[in-house]
């Protein structure tokens, strides 16, 4: 794809950061309830990765994805699905990571991410690449570049 190459594909570094995620989600899922200490460190650095993602998307994205393809309530899902990542992030903090608990909140993080990854690959980000033209793609992965290097 030529906007790829160009570096004007709005979506390309949050297709990455999707793969990073769920290498941390899958880390977590496989952890054993003994390993607190690799528990404790994907989990600091998915809600690292998963904080820079969110604003991107929430900020930039999903708004472009109301106006442009006039798809108001695909986007409100998607917000929500955010919401109840973050409310799934707040359980696992709180809850020991020696728990078996743990693993259960994790587990439940993990299937909410990739439905929601899924839906925005599969549904969402190729009809927002569809609806651009090649300025208005550069502008936008400018725009997700900037927001998500507010936090990293």
């Amino acid at each position: 794809m030529a906007r790829t190459r160009a570096g004007g594909d709005p979506v390309a570094s949050l297709l990455a950061d999707h793969r990073a995620i769920m290498s941390h989600l899958d880390a977590m899922v496989e952890s054993a309830d003994a390993q607190a200490f690799s528990r404790a460190q994907h989990l600091l650095r998915l809600k690292r990765r998963l904080a820079a993602h969110a604003m991107a998307e929430e900020d930039i994205v999903y708004p472009a994805l109301r106006d442009n393809l006039k798809t108001a309530e695909d986007a409100t899902q998607l917000y929500e699905e955010h919401a109840e990542m973050k409310v799934l992030l707040y359980k696992l903090e709180q809850t020991p990571k020696t728990d078996e608990q743990w693993h259960l909140h994790a587990t439940e993080l993990r299937t909410l991410i990739e439905r929601h990854v899924r839906q925005e690959e599969k549904v969402d980000f190729p009809k927002l690449r569809a609806a651009l033209d090649d300025a208005s793609s550069r502008e936008l992965a400018s725009k997700i570049e900037r927001e998500k290097a507010l936090l990293l």
